[in-house]
């Protein structure tokens, strides 16, 4: 997800100035740390309580360096190898209901007696519930009872509890009511129609981690939670006549309903509109598709250029990380203009990313915010197609192992990029008569504030869960500087490559940073970022 607030406000100009001055950074470098401790010590004994404050004598380094077994490969005790989804949207009721078949495995030791489902947009719709559940094959009847969580509900299996190892396949019923709210979940509407941002909305198996279901609570507004593995969706979706959708995964078919094909992903999600078009461009192999609302006058044409600033982002995005640090790992992308309210870019899912459309009306000054937005919301979200869709994590208990590597990576293609750059500046100077681009990402020379990058997503108070994206940006750039841009690069891309479909850690990457650089100047920096108290 991108918040706009977050985005220095510091331009090419910038960039480039510290990309050109690499050898005066890393001279620099230990006098930054020298500094920056001496501030760290300045804050202990200034009373403030912040637990994700900085402290003297922090060695996250030592930590994972002793630990006996670095967590690495971590597996899910239950796992969905496949969903088998039958849905129907009823625009009238501003409601989707259906069956989704599961088919599950238990990697665990133990027989499990109970499955746990998450169901996340319970926890904002309280009329979203599953309903029933049986087993496939034989029907027989299984009792559902919420969960701890508002966005979680258990499964009781009876005399089907799966023994170790063992696999069984259960038909959910669920319906989800969808809120008119301007978020990634929820529907917009106006004079031309609507608007459905479908994502959070389907039953998905709950992770299990050391023989514990994990119930996170889902909200609107707040940090990601999911924690999931990879699975196949085939889904079948009917809609009301003249909607579009654009969707996770690819629609192989339009007979009888939307027919979709979804392998190897985290989740599923997707945008159905009844007053839009669908653009679609082919680069490298890779079918981009665009979601554009239709309007009259003005609008058209501010829309028509500004879905053209965010196709060629997404395209350029994707060569350009695809260089840097390896292959996208789909055959196609879609990109969702959607309504947000302000102070939010955008939202990822596997294959998918909602970019916000902020300033449609069209004034000049919100037209150029837009524009700025739209590049850095969209190269943002979709850095996350490698850090979170292809190597995953705990976004609830490890935010960092996404945001920041997406707010890195976002920053680099800022410095890279040339045809989204002119067509943003082409953009601007059309609706607003400059082509300054004001609000692009940038690195600072130092930290933003005295924090810790790796607390949990709630554990931040109030606006402080920004500096997981910031200042995790500088986390990243320090480590450029001190290890050299070719070799921090080649870490970055084999870590990339290494884990994708997998799960990481902190302590796992930690660990993998070391095994290429474990100079003072790199432990130093490590251990200023990384609490040693969430490894």
């Amino acid at each position: 997800m991108t918040y706009r607030t977050i985005c220095p406000t510091m331009w090419v100009e910038r960039h480039l100035m510290h990309f050109s001055e690499k050898e005066r950074m890393r001279k620099d470098m230990k006098k930054i740390v020298a500094i920056l401790l001496l501030v760290v010590m300045l804050f202990s004994f200034s009373g403030c309580g912040e637990s994700y404050r900085r402290k003297l004598g922090n060695n996250a380094v030592e930590m994972v360096q002793s630990m006996e077994k670095i967590p690495d490969d971590i597996k899910s005790g239950c796992s969905a190898e496949k969903y088998t989804m039958d849905i129907t949207l009823d625009d009238a009721k501003n409601k989707i209901s259906g069956t989704v078949r599961v088919d599950i495995v238990n990697n665990t030791g133990n027989k499990l007696d109970k499955l746990c489902f998450n169901l996340f947009c319970a926890s904002i719709s309280s009329d979203s519930k599953i309903s029933a559940a049986e087993n496939s094959e034989t029907k027989s009847k299984y009792s559902v009872e919420a969960g701890n969580s508002t966005s979680t509900f258990y499964v009781n299996l009876g005399k089907d509890g799966i023994e170790k190892g063992g696999k069984l396949s259960v038909n959910l019923k669920f319906t989800t009511m969808i809120p008119e709210i301007n978020d990634r979940f929820g529907y917009y509407q106006d004079e031309n129609g609507k608007l459905y941002n479908l994502s959070f909305c389907f039953p998905q198996i709950a992770f299990m981690e050391n023989g514990e279901w994990i119930e996170e609570e889902y909200g609107e507004g707040l940090g990601e939670v999911r924690y999931s593995e990879m699975s196949d969706w085939f889904i079948t979706f009917k809609t009301p006549e003249k909607y579009e959708l654009i969707t996770t995964g690819k629609i192989v078919s339009e007979d009888d309903g939307f027919v979709i094909e979804a392998e190897n992903v985290r989740e599923i999600a997707m945008a159905v509109c009844n007053f839009a078009e669908i653009i679609t461009e082919e680069s490298e192999g890779i079918t981009y598709n665009l979601m554009m609302p239709e309007y009259e006058g003005y609008k058209a044409e501010w829309i028509k250029d500004y879905a053209e600033v965010l196709m060629t982002t997404a395209i350029e995005s994707v060569e350009i990380y695809t260089e840097a640090f390896g292959e996208y790992i789909y055959d196609e992308l879609d990109i969702v203009p959607v309504f947000y309210g302000d102070g939010v870019g955008g939202m990822e899912y596997p294959g998918l990313v909602q970019v916000s459309m902020v300033g449609l009306s069209g004034e000049s000054d919100e037209g150029i915010d837009c524009c700025d937005d739209g590049i850095v919301s969209t190269c943002h979200e979709v850095g996350h197609q490698w850090f979170y869709c292809a190597v995953g994590n705990n976004e609830g208990r490890e935010p960092w192992l996404d945001e920041s590597f997406t707010s890195y990576i976002e920053t680099y293609f800022c410095v890279n990029a040339k045809e989204s750059i002119k067509k943003g500046e082409k953009f601007n100077m059309k609706y607003g008569g400059t082509d300054e681009l004001s609000d692009m990402s940038s690195f600072n020379d130092v930290a933003m504030s005295d924090f810790y990058i790796n607390f949990p997503f709630n554990a931040y108070e109030g606006d402080d869960y920004n500096y997981v994206y910031s200042d995790g940006a500088e986390f990243l750039r320090a480590l450029e500087l001190a290890m050299g841009e070719k070799a921090f690069i080649k870490m970055l891309s084999d870590w990339y490559n290494e884990n994708i479909n997998e799960i990481v850690t902190g302590a796992e990457f930690i660990s993998f940073v070391l095994e290429y650089d474990s100079s003072e100047e790199v432990v130093d920096i490590i251990n200023k970022f990384i609490s040693e108290e969430q490894i």
